[in-house]
């Protein structure tokens, strides 16, 4: 049987939905059709390798997601899936096993039964290494001309749709407290600082690429934080800003997720000075 498959969601659900879609080619039960909008389909397109064909739209998706329902790509003699982990009351979060639970809910109302069961031990997580290959992130994690190695953060600026963050990065004070960590910064930093990096041209398979070469991440959505979520990266030290730890699930729970909830900046410079405890403290920092 024919499956068409498609995520009409945001670019954080089109990343979880490649993790399902490679589960899924890989256990070899069904042929997979993948429906997409034009300007992502780059992150599946490793996927016709494991036999998946892609139907893509002439639409860009936008920040939401998808501007039109992606299930008019889907041919005659295919049965159209929507894996929108929105579909659902009770399968909102992200999380691997709600992406499943969608997957088996819409797979059963059609008679269908998925043998893909889930451990709770065993979350995947995203490979887009070889996916993106990149001249640019290789140069901007390469070492200033006569300068040593300094450690990178990547910081996730760009934020979509999570209404109750409203966390706002002081990057100037960053700047100055760590002048010895270079910020990757995916939207153009307010003030020029020599240690504030601009990556906002970046593509987000460049982005995934660029975060597995730092290391810190910092994000404060989700969505775009998720192309952060690769194996490269499953324990290295992160954080999400503008959450209480106490009253707010796990997003895209694993175990040994090293990831810090941290409610405002105060809070995310006591943990950047634990992590990199050789540079706290006020320095001089040049300006462009």
């Amino acid at each position: 049987m024919k499956l068409f498959l498609y995520n009409n969601g945001g670019l954080a659900d089109l990343l979880l939905s490649r993790i399902l879609y490679r589960k899924l080619l890989e256990a070899g039960s069904f042929q997979l059709q993948i429906g997409v909008c034009r300007n992502r389909a780059d992150l599946y397109a490793d996927l016709r390798d494991l036999g998946a064909e892609l139907w893509i739209s002439d639409y860009h998706c936008l920040a939401d997601g998808a501007p039109i329902d992606l299930a008019y790509l889907c041919p005659p003699d295919s049965l159209p899936l929507s894996m929108n982990l929105g579909d659902y009351e009770d399968t909102h979060f992200f999380s691997y096993e709600f992406v499943l639970e969608v997957c088996r809910r819409r797979m059963e109302e059609h008679g269908i039964a998925l043998d893909l069961p889930f451990d709770e031990e065993d979350i995947p997580l995203l490979d887009l290494r070889r996916l993106s290959p990149s001249a640019r992130v290789q140069a901007l994690l390469a070492p200033s001309a006569g300068e040593g190695p300094k450690p990178g953060v990547y910081i996730e600026l760009r934020r979509t749709r999570d209404g109750r963050c409203r966390f706002f990065f002081d990057l100037p004070r960053l700047a100055r407290l760590f002048p010895d960590l270079r910020f990757f910064c995916t939207q153009a930093p307010p003030q020029e600082w020599s240690n504030l990096i601009d990556v906002s041209d970046l593509s987000p398979l460049e982005c995934s690429l660029l975060s597995e070469g730092c290391d810190f991440l910092l994000g404060r959505t989700f969505d775009p934080f998720a192309l952060t979520l690769t194996e490269a990266n499953r324990f290295k030290p992160k954080a999400l800003c503008g959450y209480d730890a106490r009253k707010i699930a796990r997003f895209y729970p694993y175990p040994g997720d090293p990831t810090e909830y941290v409610r405002d900046m105060d809070e995310l410079v006591d943990l950047l000075q634990s992590v990199f405890p050789a540079c706290p403290g006020e320095g001089e920092v040049a300006l462009r």
